[in-house]
Formats: structure tokens, C-alpha cells, sequence
């Protein structure tokens, strides 16, 4: 009896573990369609904090300018810093336009696939689930995707390439501020992954809890003229009553676990940020580090600390995602159907008195 359970459970896992290698396959066909968007979504990431950290060591250069009265170079140095952060904005505004082309257009691609495969699947099999479960699949499932993992991938690698920059940058100030922003950036990433994986469950419960939402609203909808008459009113308005409640609920909870995160995150990062000031300023007191070089560093802690924390959670997200990726790419109808003849189409169901528009949409095209 051990051996037959054991043996049923390593099957299962390996029909899943096959499972979950089908859908990755089939993901990565649609990434390196658009790989161009991803690619140039992260060297324009990874630009924009190069011109970040050149902004931060040149304006650090005010402090000696001023401490040594050097006038003439104020002009100079303010126009560089000002060339700086334009061009590092310029570099975000390509990178988050690529990353949203990214994801709309895998977005698109796969609505697109969908209802291809609906269309030409056979009409019998259609019928086999609701139109609620169509819209849920096909609206906020591929959304949801969207999201969590299709905006989550280029933020995630090029937030990778970020914080190479900013460690670089930082080890060519000290190594021992280096040493302090990885050490004190550990904790605040920790608590990203914890609440990760909460919060990907949420939203796929979310996503179940507005299907049956959208289940009894075209309930109480369709069914207006016979709830009307019955003596059932209350008991269809309950139903629909229970459902709202349950889907207001569940966006409560993915909304207080998205800002308890944030919230947590900002605090640590801040807690960070000053025990990173209080040593780098002993390092200043013992002569190890100017104070020009303890402005840029600074700087650079502040925003590279964020960067961290922010690149660990996209990461997460990113691998967490697995449940809504699956679930969304196993609902994609397969198109091995039956075989269309050119000139008549053939139907799998006898259909009567078919007429060949749909208010005022044209189906055949005679």
C-alpha cells in the first residue's frame, strides 16, 4: 500500500513538473517575439542609473567648490548635473516604454491566440463552460499575467543590471560602505519575498472571487423577467449580495498586503539609509573617505538601497508567478481541430435557421 501511494504521488509530480515545463516552453516563444522590447528595456534601465551615479559624484563636487571658494567652476558643474539628469531621464522614459510594449504586446498576442483557438475549436466544446469563465480567462486572468509577471520580467532584469551600477559605484567610494548597503539591504529583501507569494495568492483569488461575481451579476441580469415574477427575488439578490461582499473582501486584503509591503519597505529602507550615514561619516572622521566622496555616497545608498529592495521584489514576483502563468496558458484552446474545408465551411452541430449577422455584425461573408 506505501509503495502504491508513493508511486501515485511521484507520478503526479512528474505530470506536473511536465506540466509546468509545457507552459515555460511555451512562454519563452512569445518572449522572444518581442526579446527586442525587453532588451532595449534594460540597456536603457541600466543607463539611466549610469547617468544616476555620474549626477551624484558631480554634484557631490559643490562641497569643495564651496568649501575652497572656487566660483568660476559652479557654472560648469551645474550644467553637467543638469545635462545628467536629462539624460538619465530620457533613458527612463525609453526604458518604461519598451517594458510597457513588452507586456502589451505579449498581452495582445495572447488574447489574440485565444480566441483563434476558440474559433476554431469545435462549437460543441464551447458550450462546456460559462460565459463568465470565458470573460474571466480572457480579461482578468491575462491582465493579472500582465501584471505580475509580464511587467515584473524586464523591471527584474534590468533592476538586476541597476544595482551591478550602483555596487560598482559604491565599492569604487569604499569598500566598506559597499559592505554596509549589501548587509543592511538583506533584511528589507527578505521581507519583499515573505510577502511575495501572499500577495500573488491574493490576486489570483481575487481573480476567482470576480468570476463568480461576474457569475451571479448576469444571473440577476438574464434571468430579470422570471426573478421578477417567482417569489425568489431575496434569494438571487442574497446570492449576488454574498459574492459582492466575497470580491470587495478579497481586494481589501491584496490591497492591505500591497500597502503593508510598501509601507514596510520605505521604513527599513530609511532605517538602512541612516546607519549607512553614521558609519560613513566615522569613515570621514578617521580620513578614510573625503566629504565630498560621503555626499555622493549618500546619494547613492539612499537610491541604491530602494533599488535593491525593489529589484529582489520584482524577482520574486517574477518566480511566484508560476500559479497565474499556468493558468492562463493552459486556457489557451489548442488548435488541433477539425480540418475546414476552404469552400463550406462544416459545423459539428446541426443548426437551424442560421441567420448571417449578429445585430449589426456580418458573420458570413457571402
Amino acid at each position: 500500500m506505501e509503495y502504491e501511494e508513493f508511486k501515485n504521488d511521484n507520478t503526479e509530480r512528474f505530470f506536473v513538473e511536465e506540466s509546468n515545463k509545457k507552459w515555460s516552453f511555451k512562454m519563452k516563444k512569445y518572449i522572444y517575439k518581442y526579446k527586442s522590447n525587453l532588451l532595449l528595456s534594460t540597456f536603457f534601465g541600466i543607463l539611466e542609473v549610469y547617468f544616476i551615479y555620474l549626477y551624484s559624484l558631480k554634484s557631490a563636487e559643490f562641497v569643495d567648490i564651496i568649501i575652497k571658494n572656487d566660483n568660476p567652476n559652479i557654472g560648469k558643474v551645474c550644467i553637467t548635473t543638469i545635462i545628467y539628469i536629462a539624460f538619465s531621464y530620457i533613458s527612463f522614459y525609453i526604458s518604461e516604454l519598451n517594458c510597457q510594449k513588452f507586456a502589451n504586446s505579449i498581452s495582445f498576442e495572447l488574447r489574440h491566440d485565444y480566441f483563434e483557438g476558440l474559433y476554431e475549436n469545435k462549437i460543441s466544446s464551447f458550450y462546456l463552460s460559462k460565459k463568465e469563465n470565458y470573460i474571466t480567462d480572457i480579461d482578468q486572468n491575462i491582465d493579472q499575467l500582465r501584471l505580475d509577471y509580464l511587467m515584473n520580467l524586464p523591471n527584474s532584469i534590468k533592476g538586476i543590471g541597476q544595482v551591478l551600477v550602483y555596487l560598482i559605484a559604491l565599492y569604487k567610494i569604499h569598500i566598506i560602505i559597499l559592505t554596509l548597503t549589501i548587509v543592511f539591504v538583506i533584511f528589507p529583501a527578505m521581507i519583499s519575498k515573505i510577502f511575495s507569494k501572499k500577495i500573488s495568492n491574493l490576486r489570483i483569488l481575487r481573480s476567482n472571487k470576480h468570476s463568480i461575481y461576474l457569475s451571479r451579476l448576469n444571473e440577476l441580469l438574464d434571468g430579470f423577467l422570471l426573478i421578477k415574477e417567482s417569489n425568489s427575488k431575496k434569494f438571487f439578490i442574497k446570492r449576488f449580495d454574498e459574492s459582492n461582499k466575497s470580491l470587495l473582501d478579497a481586494r481589501k486584503k491584496l490591497n492591505l498586503s500591497t500597502s503593508i509591503l510598501y509601507e514596510s519597505m520605505f521604513a527599513l529602507n530609511l532605517l538602512s539609509a541612516m546607519l549607512i550615514i553614521l558609519f560613513a561619516s566615522i569613515l570621514v572622521s578617521k580620513g578614510h573617505i573625503s566629504l565630498k566622496e560621503l555626499i555622493a555616497s549618500i546619494t547613492l545608498v539612499s537610491i541604491s538601497t530602494n533599488a535593491i529592495a525593489e529589484a529582489f521584489r520584482y524577482t520574486s514576483n517574477v518566480f511566484s508567478t508560476k500559479e497565474i502563468k499556468n493558468l492562463v496558458l493552459e486556457k489557451l484552446p489548442k488548435k488541433d481541430f477539425i480540418k475546414k474545408d476552404k469552400l463550406k465551411p462544416k459545423l459539428d452541430l446541426n443548426i437551424k435557421n442560421l441567420d448571417f449577422s449578429y445585430d449589426n455584425n456580418k458573420i458570413f461573408l457571402i
